[in-house]
C-alpha cells in the first residue's frame, strides 16, 4: 500500500453518536446535513465553488446526492468501496453517513470537529 492510502473507513458507520454536536446538527437543523456535506466538499476538493454544487445534489437529489460525495470522499482519502454502497449507506442511514464523512474529513485536514460544526454554521447563515 502506498504512502498515505488507506483502504477502511477510520470510524464506523455507527459511532456518529461519538461527535453529539455533529449528530445534532445533521439530525436537528434545517438543512444542516446539507451545509455540512457542502463544507465536508469544500474541504476535499479545495474548490472555490465545490461546496455549492455538493449542497444541490444533497437538497436535489437528497440520498444519491449524499451517495455521490460520499463516493468522492472515498476515493480522495483513498478508501476501498463502490459507489453503489455509498448509495445504499445514504439511503439506509444518512445522517450516520454524512457525520462518518465529516469525521474523515476533518481527521485527514488535522482539524477539531467542533471548529468545522462552527465553519458549517458560518456558511450557512445568512449575510447580515
Amino acid at each position: 500500500m502506498a504512502e498515505g492510502k488507506s483502504d477502511n473507513w477510520k470510524f464506523q458507520l455507527f459511532d456518529c453518536f461519538a461527535t453529539p454536536i455533529s449528530c445534532i446538527w445533521v439530525c436537528c437543523v434545517p438543512c444542516g446535513g446539507p451545509c455540512m456535506q457542502a463544507t465536508t466538499a469544500k474541504l476535499v476538493r479545495g474548490h472555490e465553488h465545490s461546496h455549492i454544487k455538493a449542497c444541490l445534489w444533497a437538497v436535489l437529489a437528497c440520498w444519491v446526492g449524499v451517495g455521490y460525495n460520499r463516493s468522492r470522499i472515498r476515493k480522495k482519502l483513498h478508501i476501498d468501496g463502490s459507489l453503489f454502497e455509498d448509495i445504499l449507506l445514504a439511503y439506509c442511514c444518512p445522517c450516520c453517513s454524512m457525520v462518518r464523512e465529516w469525521r474523515e474529513v476533518m481527521s485527514a485536514k488535522g482539524n477539531s470537529e467542533d471548529e468545522l460544526v462552527w465553519r458549517a454554521w458560518n456558511a450557512y447563515k445568512p449575510v447580515e
